[in-house]
């Protein structure tokens, strides 16, 4: 999916996501990125490169209730 499977801090690389989940509104994923301390969210077609929509968190899970509220824990 991201850097041609390689791990690291770029914006088209993961280190260890350890969830994930699609917001149907924006058509994106976002994915919690444990060790990056970050939460990126990535097109879900034809997406080159993720955005960091949160940066320097701590996160182990993601939920986005029915107003597109994110929650992170």
């Amino acid at each position: 999916m991201t850097g041609g499977n390689e791990v690291g801090c770029r914006p088209d690389q993961l280190i260890s996501p350890k969830d994930v989940i699609i917001d149907k509104d924006r058509d994106t994923l976002i994915i919690c990125d444990s060790i990056n301390k970050r939460i990126v969210q990535w097109p879900r077609r034809n997406g080159k490169n993720g955005e960091t929509i949160i940066s320097n968190v701590g996160c182990c899970g993601l939920a986005i209730d029915d107003n597109g509220s994110l929650y992170i824990v």
